[in-house]
């Protein structure tokens, strides 16, 4: 098989048996935040996780 055959995606994967990267890298994000989620509050991943920046002044609009 060349890329001159022109064969879609899908027909490629079901000859390989390969499946869609874009499941698998979301299959893999799901168990990662599963994976951080039962980790202790004090954990960096866990603080990263739930992590949001404080305004400043300076993103503030001036609707005043």
């Amino acid at each position: 098989m060349t890329k001159l055959d022109k064969e879609k995606n899908q027909c490629i994967r079901g000859k390989t048996g390969a499946q869609n990267i874009v499941k698998e890298i979301k299959q893999y994000q799901k168990m990662w935040l599963q994976h951080v989620q039962r980790m202790d509050t004090n954990r960096i991943p866990k603080q990263a996780l739930r992590y949001r920046p404080k305004r400043t002044k300076e993103h503030r609009t001036t609707e005043e």
